[in-house]
């Protein structure tokens, strides 16, 4: 893949050199492809899985977030660095079946990590897939504050 990044915050910077590489997850999800519907690109087999209304957004960007966000599958140990590094994984692995599969299109995606809301020494990740025209000024992914965030983003059009 020809994309640029890592962009990462020093916080996940400091996670992903912390261990090993990792496996994607759900290794069917890259193969199936993407769809467009109404200017939002979506990924074909988490649309199947999402059961809200394309009516119910105005705008593509916001669509594509709703579709094409997840949660990281955690192996039970919560640890932020294994994590962020199993969302990058996955990340890599879709981003470069967009290249092959949408070209003309660029896609980004923004992995992060935050302590459970009613458990702060829990950790959740999530990953999210956006078109790179909507994931700056749209949806204004940025790496600003100190949490685990990174970007990844596919060859430019």
């Amino acid at each position: 893949m020809e994309g640029t990044g890592p962009e990462c915050t020093p916080a996940a910077r400091a996670l992903l050199a912390g261990g090993g590489p990792a496996r994607p997850y759900w290794p069917h999800v890259p193969g199936q492809g993407w769809v467009s519907d109404g200017g939002a690109l979506l990924l074909r087999a988490l649309l199947r899985s999402y059961h809200g209304r394309r009516s119910a957004f105005g705008h593509p960007a916001d669509y594509e977030s709703a579709v094409n966000g997840r949660g990281v599958p955690d192996d039970g140990t919560g640890d932020p660095g294994v994590l962020l590094r199993r969302g990058t994984a996955f990340a890599r692995s879709v981003l470069a079946a967009a290249e092959r599969d949408v070209p003309g299109r660029s896609v980004t995606a923004r992995i992060s990590v935050a302590p459970v809301l009613d458990s702060p020494q829990e950790h959740t990740g999530y990953v999210t897939f956006a078109s790179s025209r909507y994931a700056g000024e749209r949806l204004r992914w940025t790496l600003e504050g100190d949490g685990p965030v990174v970007l990844l983003r596919g060859p430019g059009v």
